[in-house]
């Protein structure tokens, strides 16, 4: 999880975490990646299911006025695939990204204080910069601010060059959340214009 600009190893329990440095690195196989991050080798899908439990049950959650369960971070999950052609020996590789953004939440709405009113800041500034970003994409500027944020440097590789990309945007449908509403299909549609053109297979 990104959590205030931090990276946390949710495969791992927090005070273990908290005892490990988190760097971004770029380069190899599968482009950015994180040193010192756990990973797990699945063979089934039920391996999965387990793993993505261990992760949301030590991800940072808080109680907001308008959510009793509200995401207080960025969670991030990488799926790391290699494939072989039985036929013709042929191998192939990638990255699939899963990522659950932080909802953005008005301060004067939410009621956050204290620590939380810090984690709301951090996630509305680091989505702020994903707009930056999908806003570069969009209008194919010379210069796209990747690292403005954690998230947006962590998703480069994930949004730019050999990638493909599809967003859920959810919204609420109570009359009181409007702005939100409508704040969020605004940045939907604007990520909605961003063309990467074509990509092609990862061979080894």
């Amino acid at each position: 999880e990104i959590y205030q600009e931090g990276i946390r190893d949710l495969l791992v329990p927090r005070k273990e975490s908290a005892k490990q440095s988190y760097d971004v690195r770029t380069g190899g196989q599968y482009g950015h990646w994180v040193s010192n991050l756990s990973e797990r080798e699945v063979l089934a899908p039920d391996e999965l299911a387990d793993i993505m439990a261990t992760a949301n049950s030590n991800r940072s959650e808080g109680k907001t006025d308008m959510n009793a369960h509200s995401s207080r971070s960025h969670m991030i999950v990488y799926i790391l695939i290699k494939t072989k052609n039985k036929h013709t020996g042929a191998q192939s590789y990638g990255k699939l990204s899963l990522v659950d953004l932080a909802g953005s939440e008005r301060l004067d709405k939410s009621g956050a204080e204290g620590v939380a009113a810090k984690e709301a800041m951090a996630i509305n500034k680091s989505l702020s910069a994903l707009g930056g970003v999908i806003s570069g994409l969009s209008n194919q500027a010379k210069h796209v601010p990747f690292r403005d944020s954690q998230l947006t440097y962590l998703l480069q590789d994930s949004m730019a060059g050999q990638a493909k990309v599809l967003m859920f945007c959810c919204v609420s449908p109570a009359s009181y959340n409007t702005n939100e509403t409508l704040s969020s299909l605004g940045f939907a549609t604007r990520a909605r214009g961003v063309s990467l053109g074509p990509v092609k297979k990862n061979a080894l």
